[in-house]
């Protein structure tokens, strides 16, 4: 008759034996050992100790999309005023409809002036590491763009006049062979636009425009 202990000192020696066994029927990840397994290297673009951290966009990126919104939603507001005026009065199109168009039409303005801009910035983000670029956008459908310092081609600086006038700049990098050849990152002040393509140029060893 066995006592607990003497069980319980069984039961720990076969458990000790099993990796042993297994290891040399073949399995790689027993063989490897809990140390190997920690020392397995990471794969390309994964957050680590090492890499630097997210950077967010300029905050005047938030003025200018509201400030955009808002000239694109006022031309719509006004193309709608007509065609809700010929509606009113031309045709017999029941009022409440026009009333509903109007009502979703005010509703989708204020979100996309007044929420849309803060989200859209918030999801936004880059960092530059010795061997790539990254960027991280969108809040329902999320992108995760990993671009080779080594296949970027060259780098354009882009100013609109209403980037000029709240100081914001887009970078684009021309990729080779990839599905899509070029990337924009919007929202940048021109400072910082313009010294994250002198390092991108510096590192990939490519031209630059803009």
């Amino acid at each position: 008759m066995l006592s607990p202990e003497s069980s319980g000192d069984i039961e720990s020696r076969e458990d000790e034996n099993v990796a042993p066994e297994l290891a040399q029927e073949g399995d790689p990840l027993l063989a490897l050992g809990p140390m190997r397994q920690a020392q397995l290297p990471e794969p390309i673009g994964s957050d680590s100790d090492d890499d630097p951290p997210f950077l967010n966009l300029d905050r005047n990126a938030i003025r200018h999309w509201r400030t955009a919104n808002l000239l694109v939603d006022g031309s719509i507001a006004g193309l709608l005023a007509c065609v809700g005026a010929a509606l009113w009065f031309l045709t017999p199109t029941p009022r409440l409809v026009i009333g509903l168009i109007w009502l979703c039409f005010a509703a989708w303005s204020v979100w996309e002036i007044c929420w849309f801009p803060t989200l859209n910035y918030s999801h936004w983000s880059y960092r530059l590491t010795p061997l790539t670029f990254e960027m991280r956008h969108g809040f329902l459908w999320r992108h995760f763009v990993l671009i080779p310092l080594s296949r970027v081609q060259h780098a354009d600086l882009h100013q609109s006049p209403m980037e000029r006038h709240f100081g914001l700049a887009s970078l684009e990098l021309h990729t080779a062979g990839t599905r899509n050849a070029s990337h924009r990152l919007p929202g940048l002040a021109k400072g910082t636009a313009l010294e994250l393509r002198d390092q991108i140029v510096a590192t990939a060893g490519v031209g630059e425009e803009g």
